[in-house]
């Protein structure tokens, strides 16, 4: 089951935790600032958040499937939230405001893509990305 969003108008995602069977989440260019939850053991693959006006990584501990997360065009500052997402193949924050990318640690991470362009990056200090 696939949803697609596109309107300014939203104001609240609290219809879509009762989608148990939802796999794939877009909700672009919707002028957005917080992330909708998902109840617990969400069967979310795929969530498209570009082009709002989210100001940090939501946590998503609770999309366990998760294995895209696209969160370009928002107003992110910092890496965060994201040791939990260890299925994460494809990450895309391009064109947010992160300055710094600090210590990331992915443990057993699937991370295949990682899209950072578009950002004031000044300092970048990976201590450890894989294990």
């Amino acid at each position: 089951m696939d949803d697609y969003m596109d309107n300014k108008d939203i104001t609240s995602f609290s219809a879509i935790s009762q989608l148990t069977e939802l796999q794939e989440l877009w909700i672009v260019e919707c002028g957005i600032k917080e992330v909708p939850s998902f109840k617990e053991n969400c069967l979310l693959k795929k969530l498209y958040l570009y082009s709002n006006e989210i100001s940090y990584i939501p946590n998503l501990e609770t999309c366990s499937h998760l294995n895209i997360l696209h969160l370009s065009g928002n107003n992110i500052q910092k890496l965060e939230n994201l040791d939990t997402l260890t299925w994460l193949q494809e990450l895309n924050l391009a064109n947010n405001k992160l300055e710094r990318i600090n210590k990331i640690s992915w443990k057993k991470s699937e991370l295949c893509s990682l899209n950072l362009s578009g950002n004031p990056l000044c300092i970048i200090k990976v201590y450890k990305i894989f294990k």
